[in-house]
């Protein structure tokens, strides 16, 4: 197993397996792609642990943004595929406006998101 024995190797490894990640398709069938994979980020977790580094669970919001990159699709695309200004798109994606149901259902059709993860929103 890999070890990482300090925070430039650390760094390095977070790199690598950011390259390696984007690189590799979806179905990750390349077996030496995946070991390398999951090698890295069981050493990175290790030194996680080791070192009392604590990660946070991405958001849901963190999650919308993130299928929003993957899909190429703009806050102002989007706004326009739900029918709101920008803004009102932006002060959602930040946190400054509350969910609302429109907003829950364009996310929805357009980003393939479920209601229940969207919904998670709704009780914060």
């Amino acid at each position: 197993m890999m070890t990482i024995e300090d925070k430039t190797q650390y760094e390095t490894a977070l790199k690598k397996l950011e390259k390696l990640m984007i690189e590799a398709d979806d179905s990750i069938e390349n077996n030496t792609e995946n070991n390398t994979i999951s090698s890295l980020a069981e050493a990175i977790d290790v030194y996680e642990y080791k070192n009392g580094m604590k990660m946070e669970e991405p958001s849901t919001l963190d999650y919308i943004k993130y299928k929003m990159s993957n899909n190429n699709i703009t806050i102002k695309e989007l706004s326009q595929l739900i029918g709101i200004s920008p803004s009102r798109m932006g002060d959602f994606l930040n946190g400054k406006k509350k969910l609302t149901i429109n907003i829950a259902v364009g996310i929805h059709n357009h980003l393939g998101i479920s209601y229940d993860t969207i919904m998670s929103l709704a009780n914060k």
